[in-house]
């Protein structure tokens, strides 16, 4: 589920570039929102991806390799996104406006640098990778952890990251 922290960024950008949002009834099946710039369609839609990441890699790892180790499986925002907005833009019927990419918006879980240092430094480097690109904006949220009763004492705890 997507959080209300996620809904206000959305809802923030999309006051901040256009005017007035219209929902379309018509064609049926299409999906997604026309903007409207003093009412006119815009030549070119400026389109904001938001990524759950761990859904998203989570399912792309089910439905096309699960022979391999999940951190080998990863998603590319970027990549992903483009591949949206370009199929979105070939289904599209002539005479309705393209879209193009302007933003993508990456909210993934942070693992512990205490609890699980290879995780979390695995995770700043792909944060970093990702953000190469000028169009995408990783937000990391801590993953919060809950212990086990019976951890041994001097070695690692026993932990399991609760997703959220």
């Amino acid at each position: 589920m997507i959080s209300r922290r996620v809904h206000l960024e959305v809802d923030r950008c999309l006051a901040h570039c256009y005017s007035e949002l219209l929902t379309p009834h018509r064609p049926p099946g299409l999906v997604g929102l026309f903007l409207s710039l003093r009412g006119r369609v815009a030549a070119d839609l400026r389109t904001t991806v938001v990524i759950d990441y761990q859904n998203v890699h989570l399912v792309g790892h089910a439905a096309f390799d699960k022979h391999l180790p999940k951190h080998e499986t990863l998603v590319d925002p970027a990549l992903y996104a483009g591949q949206l907005v370009s199929e979105r833009n070939r289904r599209q019927r002539e005479g309705y406006a393209r879209a193009v990419l302007a933003k993508v918006l990456v909210y993934r879980g942070e693992p512990s640098a205490e609890h699980d240092p290879n995780d979390y430094a695995r995770s700043q480097r792909q944060k970093s990778h990702w953000q190469r690109d000028a169009r995408v904006q990783v937000t990391l949220r801590p993953l919060k952890y809950e212990y086990q009763r019976d951890a041994r004492v001097g070695q690692r705890p026993c932990t399991t990251a609760a997703r959220s």
